[in-house]
């Protein structure tokens, strides 16, 4: 008898830990574009809180703008919520928990030091690694997103979401870097976009590519932020359709991931864009079945 009451007992938790990992479930299909109108109802930054059974999603909404301020939001949050893993923007998912190439950005700074360099955000990492607690990227890998079947059944193909990657890195790197040399540029893209081809075969395929998908030469010193702007709007140019899906192809990768993580974890905690937040938030609202509280 009291073998079979074991049993029994054994049953009812793993019924009980399987049903509620099966209660999360995610529909990356109601990830959304967000409207100027998402910014009244959402300020920058924020603190949204989802829960269900023994499960905590913590999303703070990063405002990019002013990370000492996305420092504190994301300080309040651990001190209260505890997570047990950290997922933040930027970051490959593949790369796996505290890849040592991305720690050691934040190796001997303060945090007023990583406010300084726009490319490090709000230095959540260093709340994290004070308190132990791992961090994971979320983003889909370049080579996860040009074989997409969201992206290519959208209508696009491998160069396509390359290439406008590639387009709206242009203006940073020649206006904040002063990358001004092209050549320089090509080496920096093909390297981060895992380009297999030389550099003077990518060249000319990237300048016909570009040709034929805008009708004009490409123009180094000309290329601006607005041609791949994020609009999801109906008046979008091709290549701003192509930055607007591939965006949301992200986020549809963000909320996979995090359910991949709920699955191993009691509390999960987010740091990214509020814009991310509120494309993610039907997925979110769904799968909690409750609005969050908002810290």
């Amino acid at each position: 008898m009291i073998y079979r009451s074991l049993f029994i007992t054994a049953n009812v938790l793993f019924f009980f830990s399987t049903s509620t990992f099966a209660s999360i479930k995610f529909d990356p299909d109601l990830v959304r574009p967000w409207s100027k109108t998402d910014k009244v109802q959402f300020p920058t930054p924020l603190v949204a809180v989802f829960q269900k059974s023994n499960k905590t999603l913590i999303f703070v909404g990063d405002h990019h703008k002013d990370p000492a301020k996305t420092y504190e939001f994301s300080k309040k949050a651990i001190e209260k919520y505890l997570p047990d893993i950290i997922v933040i923007e930027s970051l490959e998912f593949n790369k796996g928990k505290n890849p040592k190439h991305w720690i050691s950005k934040y190796a001997g700074k303060s945090k007023e030091e990583v406010w300084k360099d726009p490319t490090l955000g709000s230095g959540t990492e260093l709340l994290a690694t004070a308190r132990h607690i791992p961090i994971i990227g979320g983003e889909p890998s370049i080579e996860d997103e040009i074989s997409s079947p969201f992206l290519i059944g959208k209508g696009f193909d491998s160069d396509d979401i390359r290439n406008v990657q590639i387009l709206q890195q242009t203006p940073y790197r020649r206006d904040q870097l002063k990358i001004s040399n092209l050549d320089i540029f090509f080496d920096y893209a093909l390297k981060l976009y895992k380009v297999k081809e030389a550099k003077t075969d990518f060249k000319p395929k990237f300048f016909s590519w570009y040709r034929k998908r805008t009708q004009k030469e490409f123009d180094y010193n000309t290329i601006s932020k607005s041609d791949t702007d994020v609009n999801c709007a109906t008046n979008d140019t091709f290549l701003q359709k192509i930055a607007c899906t591939i965006n949301i192809n992200r986020d549809r990768a963000l909320v996979e991931h995090v359910e991949i993580l709920l699955k191993s974890h009691q509390r999960v905690m987010v740091v990214y864009g509020t814009g991310h937040f509120v494309q993610e938030y039907p997925v979110y609202l769904k799968a909690f079945g409750q609005e969050p509280v908002y810290l």
